[in-house]
């Protein structure tokens, strides 16, 4: 819980364990010490912050402080800003599960990992459609960000990207873009691939609804299920020789597509892919 002392505007308080009796204790050495008057709340770091709000005005209540509300937080459902724990009950956390933040994920504007964070769940972020900002700690041997998008430590892999990326030049070296990379990346207008990727996986670039082009080097061999679904303005596809599977409703819903340049040994599954309808056109190659 991040909370900014408005009578001094240089201190901020930061409370990682949640809200415990010595929470209580904190407070009053802050209002013995620095004379508090008022006290902001800023942001809110935790799975339930309509509680804490309430525990927060009983404390401040008690010690006689103005507790002073952000807009963000009038209509009951303030965003917020996870940090992943070091530790939970004396042990390290390493790593973040499947839908971790189902309860909260349009809410999610920005995730911090520590250092002990080396394992993320394919699909941790992947309702998270208001996510800003990825943090890593500059410990984390794992993971790093790097112009908004979170890769593995070796450049190898995407993981995620922020909700509010507009372009993206994936660098040298990115073997595999990981499922959900870029789901729901709804400001995504172009994305540079180069030759090194071999995966473009499940569900990557899904409700990417904004992405004009996209051009995929002849180094792919697979395209995930649902990888492109929902791209409504790609216009124009080129699926190179070197593919060689292609998932389910991989380019369903991908309304504007009227040229799709096709391998012929993938042509009986078009259909099956999201190839199809009367103004589109299909050039098989051999």
């Amino acid at each position: 819980i991040l909370l900014k002392d408005t009578f001094n505007n240089n201190i901020d308080y930061l409370f990682d364990d949640g809200m415990p009796q010595s929470l209580y204790d904190k407070f009053q050495a802050i209002h013995c010490f620095n004379r508090l008057s008022k006290v902001q709340i800023k942001d809110i770091i935790m799975s339930d912050p309509n509680s804490a709000l309430n525990s927060y005005k009983e404390v401040c209540n008690s010690l006689g402080i103005e507790l002073v509300i952000e807009d963000d937080f009038a209509n009951g459902n303030p965003p917020i800003k996870v940090i992943v724990p070091t530790f939970y009950k004396n042990k390290a956390v390493t790593s973040i599960g499947e839908e971790s933040f189902w309860s909260n994920y349009s809410r999610v504007v920005e995730i911090t990992l520590s250092k002990y964070i080396k394992e993320i769940n394919v699909d941790a972020f992947s309702r998270l459609e208001n996510l800003q900002r990825i943090k890593v700690s500059y410990k984390n041997k794992y993971f790093s960000v790097l112009d908004g998008v979170l890769y593995s430590k070796d450049m190898s892999k995407i993981i995620c990207a922020e909700k509010n990326i507009e372009t993206c030049s994936v660098p040298n070296g990115v073997i595999e873009i990981c499922p959900y990379a870029f789901d729901k990346c709804y400001k995504l207008t172009n994305i540079e691939i180069p030759s090194t990727v071999t995966v473009i996986d499940d569900y990557a670039f899904r409700n990417c609804i904004r992405l004009t082009n996209i051009v995929i080097p002849n180094s792919v061999t697979k395209i995930g299920e649902k990888a492109f679904f929902r791209c409504r303005r790609l216009e124009e596809i080129d699926i190179p020789n070197s593919v060689n599977t292609i998932g389910n409703n991989a380019f369903d819903f991908c309304n504007r597509l009227k040229l799709v340049k096709l391998p012929r040994k993938l042509s009986n599954n078009r259909h099956r892919y999201g190839f199809y309808g009367i103004n589109m056109e299909i050039i098989l190659k051999d």
